[in-house]
C-alpha cells in the first residue's frame, strides 16, 4: 500500500483499493474499528475519483458492510449491503461474483435483524446462481452455502 501511495500517490484509486484491502485484513485479524475506518476512508477516496457505482467502490462497500457485521451493527450492515445489492446488479450483472458475493454476505445480517423471509428467498437465489456460475464445488459456493463471508478484494497492478 504504500508503494502505490508512493508511485501513484494517496489521491490514487489503486491506493484506496490498497486500503480497502488492508482493511478486510485488520477485520480478519479482529481490529474491526480500524477495518471500518479503513473502508470508509476508501469509499469515500473511490467515491471521489471514480462515483459511488463503479466496480472498485463497490468492491470496498461489500466489505464495509462485513465491517460493520464484524462489530456487532447487522442493522448498518443491511443498510450498506441492501443499498450495494441493486447497483452491482445494474453494473456487473445478477450472476457476476461480486454481486454474488453481496448477496451471501446480506444473507446473515438479514437473519441477524430477523428477516427470516428474505433470508430464504435470498439464499435460495443466490445459491442457485452460484451453481449456475461457479458451480458446486467452487469455494464461494460454499461459503455462501454455510452463510460464511465473502471478502472480494481489489486485484491492483503489479508495480
Amino acid at each position: 500500500m504504500r508503494h502505490y501511495g508512493e508511485i501513484y500517490g494517496l489521491n490514487h484509486p489503486y491506493y484506496y483499493g490498497c486500503l480497502g484491502n488492508a482493511a478486510v485484513l485488520y477485520r480478519a485479524t479482529g481490529d474491526a474499528v480500524r477495518a471500518v475506518e479503513a473502508s470508509e476512508t476508501a469509499v469515500e477516496g473511490l467515491m471521489g475519483r471514480l462515483g459511488k457505482d463503479h466496480h472498485y467502490t463497490l468492491t470496498v462497500v461489500v466489505n464495509l458492510a462485513s465491517d460493520y457485521a464484524a462489530l456487532g451493527d447487522a442493522s448498518r450492515a443491511v443498510e450498506i449491503g441492501a443499498a450495494a445489492l441493486p447497483r452491482l446488479r445494474a453494473v456487473l450483472g445478477e450472476d457476476h461474483p461480486l454481486t454474488l458475493g453481496c448477496a451471501a454476505n446480506l444473507v446473515p445480517d438479514l437473519r441477524v435483524i430477523g428477516n427470516q423471509a428474505e433470508v430464504d428467498r435470498l439464499l435460495a437465489d443466490t445459491i442457485r446462481r452460484y451453481q449456475k456460475t461457479l458451480g458446486d464445488d467452487h469455494a464461494d459456493t460454499i461459503a455462501a452455502a454455510m452463510s460464511r463471508r465473502i471478502d472480494p478484494d481489489f486485484d491492483s497492478p503489479q508495480i
